[in-house]
């Protein structure tokens, strides 16, 4: 018995070691609540709701086959994470993501997806669509727009040297009408989606498109875009609400932007070289918390803009900017006191008279371990036995009144499975080899585990 707490101690140090913000031990932190801003209740909720999950992996594959085949048949078998092996993935045709399914590479693997399609402008195109979908994401990703042999996106030189460059911001570079291909968008109907750890590269217009809700996108880069001129072109575009960004970085595309009903949405610690932009009719109360902005000299917007007030709609209240860290070499620093709150007053960011939240953070969470019960190793209210050699029973009892994320690991402390169960159910196990396995599962803030073994 003391061998079965053993591992189950070390299992609760490694999780809590890799737990990161977002995940599903990302919590609110109540003491640092502040009752004069009530928004702070709504900021906790962005981002995927409960954490990103941890899914196992349902398959690996390499890239021989159809990854719109391997998604559509991990969907129909209850999703999982398909590993992608290393190597370039050619994506010919938009992919439409399903719920519950997630494309995964190993950390630092050389995976690349590779977009080869085009599009023209009266008829823009995402490479990856989510349409309708929850609970699916890329983990470790490369995505890639393959534009024409010998033209590049014109950048000009890095933030903090050079000139003005105009020609940076135009469409169709070098006469190519066809680079309308977007990378990423995820709809209106989609919602606790997620992309981490990736990198979205050189895409033909907007990296990324969010109009769905409680999304989250951290430790990924997007960096490059072909064309960046008027018209909507070239834009990191957040519509949404309740959206997280952590980690997030944005370099040299047109802006950042936060329009059309984006509210509640959070910024948090990113990194940014072009502008966050309040386009046209955001919905206000958007937080943008400790970020970092560095706006070069030839990109012709300041760090936090607005929409032409000729041309767009004006932004919405109590969007707040707070602790960031923000240099425009047009002017040098400014929305960088870490004592003072800044907002819009029509189309300008201002300072407001704003009284600074009570214990320094509008963004009140915390990461919290859920630690496991050494009292029992098995809740009286979850019973696990064997059905043959090949697969476990889980009987869930009519006092539980949740579902129950159920996690199998081996001794390494690897997933091997999970699955969310909220009554009797059978999980097949036959592909598991000979071995000590770990059953972990949470009711309340009560964690438990349960040795099982295969022949």
């Amino acid at each position: 018995m003391r061998f079965v707490f053993f591992i189950i101690y070390l299992m609760a140090v490694s999780n809590l070691a890799a737990q990161r913000v977002g995940d599903s031990e990302w919590v609110i932190d109540e003491s640092k609540m502040d009752a004069a801003y009530t928004e702070m209740q709504e900021w906790a909720k962005a981002g995927v709701e409960g954490g990103i999950r941890k899914v196992a992996i349902y398959k690996t594959i390499d890239n021989t086959v159809d990854i719109q085949n391997e998604i559509d048949f991990c969907s129909l078998n209850g999703g999982g994470a398909l590993l992608l092996q290393e190597g370039e993935y050619l994506i010919s045709s938009v992919i439409n993501m399903k719920s519950n399914v997630v494309l995964r590479a190993n950390e630092n693997s050389n995976v690349k997806l590779i977009v080869t399609f085009r599009a023209e402008n009266s008829d823009v195109k995402y490479a990856f669509q989510f349409s309708d979908v929850e609970y699916a994401g890329f983990e470790n990703i490369h995505i890639e727009f393959d534009g024409p042999e010998g033209v590049e996106p014109v950048d000009g030189e890095p933030w903090n040297t050079g000139g003005w460059c105009g020609e940076c911001y135009q469409n169709n570079p070098s006469g190519q009408s066809n680079l309308w291909v977007g990378l990423v968008k995820i709809d209106a109907k989609s919602k606790n989606n997620w992309i981490s750890d990736c990198m979205l590269y050189k895409s033909g217009t907007n990296p990324l498109l969010i109009e769905g809700s409680n999304n989250t996108i951290r430790n990924t880069l997007v960096d490059r875009c072909y064309n960046k001129g008027s018209g909507g072109a070239g834009y990191v575009d957040i519509r949404g609400k309740y959206n997280l960004f952590y980690e997030f970085k944005v370099k040299r595309i047109r802006h950042w932007a936060f329009q059309w009903g984006a509210k509640y949405n959070v910024s948090y610690k990113c990194y940014s070289e072009v502008d966050i932009n309040f386009h046209q009719k955001d919905e206000g109360s958007n937080l943008f918390q400790e970020n970092t902005l560095r706006i070069a000299y030839r990109h012709g917007w300041g760090t936090f803009t607005a929409g032409d007030p000729n041309m767009h709609g004006k932004p919405g209240l109590n969007n707040l900017i707070y602790k960031n860290d923000c240099i425009y070499r047009w002017y040098g620093a400014k929305y960088s006191d870490p004592n003072m709150i800044y907002t819009y007053e029509n189309y300008v960011a201002k300072e407001s008279e704003l009284p600074l939240p009570k214990h320094g953070t509008f963004y009140s969470m915390m990461i919290q371990d859920i630690p496991l019960s050494i009292e029992k190793n098995q809740s009286d209210k979850i019973i696990i036995s064997y059905v043959g050699n090949s697969a476990i029973s889980v009987l869930v009892s009519d006092q539980v009144n949740e579902k129950i994320n159920f996690e199998i690991y081996d001794m390494n402390g690897r997933l091997i499975k999970n699955t969310m169960i909220d009554h009797t159910q059978i999980i097949n196990c036959s592909d598991f080899k000979s071995g000590i396995y770990v059953c972990r599962y949470v009711i309340g803030n009560i964690g438990y585990a349960k040795k099982v073994r295969f022949l």
